[in-house]
């Protein structure tokens, strides 16, 4: 762990050792204040983790990079929080990135979405960042088509109520043998932690191979997931849209295959193995002129998420899911639209409505469900060298939960409307 926050710290002061070699250096590229006040402690949704306490919530960031040259660079953030029970503050974001061709590699702590949708199963920018080491193609490789790959392993380090300290890994490979369709699949897992055993590297593909993911107390007993998605571009079929795309997503928590001593011998039809424990996701996105559109349907069964191992805090991050916002045991349905203005300027809403729990568990059986409501919105203006973007998010809940962890729920048989309101001004120099 030394090792690693040395290597956190080197990121982060190697621009000013080697400022008289630089060839692109912004020790500070841009100053971003953001200050919101919120009616009761909650959070904002795929935002890496802004969490707000009730009433008044002031964060400040600031960035900068050195750029030696195109094809490397060193890329920092610093954070501070300051509300009325705390102030706090750190390095928010330090990473490097280095691009010899057609691959990327990327280390240090940073976050990433990993899968068709913002709003992903997989990975998305929900929680804080967290330290990785991510292998992604920077451009498809051409072979009977284009593909793409991505190999990610994550270091959740940290204080938590099943196993500190734990361990994602994310394997994902993409095939579009013409523009129409796009056709990917990914395996992913959380493993190790505090009293797990870890894996060299030559045993890493036989733990992703999940022959004994069900063996209880084995070394390759982990949380793992597996799935597809597909993606259709149809902006062909529709002269007057600029983009027409249409996906779905489906990602099991278990696999019936032949391979895993506990089916042994078993072959599922049509594909010799069996996703189980499904969940699921399908969406469309319309961009026509400078307005885009996205509706999108999301369902998560009970054990996503919290599975073996990791059943308290599961697959999340300082508190925060590192998937959907909402965690699991939920349906959801959102329509949005952002609206381009001239230098870069924008406005977008979201409307949504979200049930949780909202599928017929077999291990709690809950007497309630919430519905949520939630409407948000946000206005970016440039000034000069000032972009202003005021956010305004509205949720109603009939019935509320008054459990703030992503995958545990309190019921409660009340009514509730909750407020967000906030600006953000960032400074670019």
């Amino acid at each position: 762990m030394k090792i690693l926050k040395t290597a956190l710290f080197l990121l982060v002061t190697a621009p000013t050792c080697a400022f008289s070699q630089t060839k692109d250096f912004k020790p500070v590229e841009n100053v971003e204040i953001k200050y919101f006040y919120s009616s009761r402690g909650s959070f904002i949704p795929l935002s890496e983790g802004t969490g707000l306490e009730e009433g008044f919530n002031l964060y400040a960031y600031e960035s900068g990079y050195w750029e030696p040259s195109g094809k490397f660079s060193l890329n920092y953030t610093l954070r501070q929080n300051l509300n009325e029970y705390f102030s706090k503050g750190g390095i928010y974001k330090a990473y490097a990135n280095y691009k010899p061709g057609i691959f990327s590699f990327t280390f240090g702590k940073t976050s990433k979405t990993v899968g068709p949708s913002e709003n992903s199963l997989i990975l998305s920018k929900n929680a804080p960042p967290f330290l990785m080491l991510d292998l992604d193609t920077a451009e498809p490789v051409k072979f009977l088509g284009e593909w793409k790959f991505n190999i990610l392993n994550g270091w959740l380090d940290e204080k938590r109520l099943d196993l500190d300290d734990t361990r994602i890994i994310i394997v994902r490979a993409e095939y579009s043998p013409a523009r129409l369709v796009n056709i990917a699949l990914t395996r992913f897992s959380q493993y190790g932690g505090e009293g797990r055993p870890g894996f060299k590297l030559w045993e890493y593909p036989k733990m992703l191979l999940g022959s004994k993911e069900n063996q209880s107390f084995d070394k390759y007993d982990t949380d793992g997931y597996f799935g597809c998605d597909l993606a259709f571009d149809l902006s062909g079929y529709f002269k007057k849209l600029d983009a027409f795309k249409v996906y779905f997503q489906q990602i099991a928590t278990d696999v019936s295959a032949p391979w895993q001593k506990e089916d042994e011998g078993e072959i599922s039809f049509p594909f010799v193995f069996k996703l189980q424990a499904n969940s699921y996701q399908a969406g469309l996105e319309i961009k026509k002129a400078s307005d885009t559109f996205n509706l999108e349907l999301t369902t998560i069964n009970d054990l996503f998420y919290v599975h073996h191992y990791y059943n308290i805090e599961g697959y999340s991050y300082k508190g925060y899911s590192l998937g959907n916002p909402y965690g699991n045991h939920l349906w959801e349905l959102y329509f949005s639209r952002k609206h381009s203005l001239e230098d870069g300027d924008y406005f977008k809403y979201k409307a949504g409505f979200l049930r949780q729990p909202a599928v017929e568990n077999t291990r709690t059986n809950y007497a309630e469900k919430m519905n949520k409501f939630y409407l948000e919105g946000e206005l970016s203006k440039t000034k000069g060298e000032f972009v202003f973007t005021p956010y305004l998010r509205l949720e109603y809940d009939r019935n509320y939960d008054a459990d703030g962890r992503p995958m545990h729920y309190d019921i409660k048989t009340a009514n509730k409307l909750f407020i967000i309101t906030g600006l953000s001004t960032k400074i670019r120099f």
